[in-house]
């Protein structure tokens, strides 16, 4: 849906997280799978699915959950 950059490691090409702006202000994400060692007050992993939401629902959902930046990388 081209919602938002995804963040890849340049060396292995993992996963590490993603951005997107919305109204002129930044927001991210990480992948915390990729921590090493894992920080042990993390919760669990939940399962879902976001498959069904629309690109104006998805924008917002982030906006409401993801961190703010301070800008973009």
């Amino acid at each position: 849906m081209r919602t938002a950059d995804f963040l890849l490691c340049c060396r292995c090409g993992v996963y590490l997280g993603a951005q997107i702006e919305i109204d002129a202000r930044a927001y991210g994400i990480v992948n915390t799978a990729v921590l090493t060692p894992a920080p042990a007050e993390l919760p669990a992993a939940l399962a879902v699915d976001y498959g069904a939401e629309s690109p104006s629902d998805r924008v917002r959902r982030r906006a409401q959950r993801w961190t703010p930046l301070e800008a973009l990388v």
